[in-house]
């Protein structure tokens, strides 16, 4: 059922938050902040897949009514999650738990996952320069209060 799958990605990504922080090192800007946004996610995919760097970190954050999230920095080379960091204090996450963290490829897979689910409902801005996620939000059940999480990725840096 597509309601289990879209429950199975969201523990993964409270997995995944719990530990993730990205380590922001001295690599030059990918982007900044965009004036604007865009909300179809084939165009945002495209764009991202067109312009994204080969090795990048982000930094990742998952909103939802869980205990102790910590923003965490996500290092990606060759579309594969190398690295997880605090992005407070850059301490490593664990690699049996870094694995759960999404790069932004990942993140667009569940994006996509959810918007052909079961959810109530999904909202997604991407940054309309390079496509990534900047902003995703899922409600999985009408009705049912605080079972929606979200995720904000920020600081996108080519490494």
């Amino acid at each position: 059922m597509r309601l289990a799958s879209i429950a199975r990605s969201f523990t993964s990504g409270i997995a995944l938050a719990a530990g993730l922080a990205l380590s922001s090192c001295d690599g030059s800007s990918l982007l900044g902040v965009s004036a604007t946004t865009i909300t179809d996610v084939a165009q945002a995919r495209a764009l991202w897949e067109e312009r994204a760097p080969r090795e990048y970190s982000f930094v990742f954050e998952l909103s939802c009514f869980c205990p102790d999230l910590r923003p965490v920095v996500v290092l990606v080379r060759d579309g594969v999650v190398r690295d997880v960091r605090h992005a407070d204090d850059l301490t490593p996450i664990p690699r049996e738990s870094s694995y759960s963290y999404p790069s932004i490829e990942g993140i667009f897979r569940i994006v996509e996952q959810a918007r052909t689910g079961a959810a109530f409902s999904v909202s997604a801005e991407f940054d309309a320069v390079y496509g990534y996620p900047r902003v995703v939000s899922v409600d999985p059940w009408e009705g049912i209060a605080d079972d929606g999480w979200g995720y904000a990725v920020s600081k996108v840096t080519r490494r």
